[in-house]
């Protein structure tokens, strides 16, 4: 996952230092909001929306509320690891 996860964000340019800041929280806790990841990367809440659409984008988070306002990011493919597919 990790060398996946590598390939998938190395030509993000100025916005991978960001991207993998936030991989690393994700690692820790695997659900995440816009506020969360402002304040992860330390930027406003526009750079953060633009993050999080680029990391959907590359199939890294999923919206899983479905709401307008307040949604909750999932990094799947880290969740994945740790469901009992029996």
């Amino acid at each position: 996952l990790q060398k996946n996860l590598e390939l998938l964000l190395k030509d993000l340019g100025a916005r991978s230092g960001d991207a993998f800041k936030l991989i690393e929280e994700l690692y820790k806790k695997p659900l995440i909001d816009a506020r969360s990841v402002s304040r992860i990367i330390n930027k406003t809440m526009t750079p953060s929306y633009r993050l999080i659409e680029e990391l959907e984008k590359r199939g890294i988070l999923k919206e899983k509320t479905g709401n307008e306002r307040d949604r909750i990011y999932a990094f799947e493919d880290y969740i994945k690891l740790f469901k009992d597919e029996t």
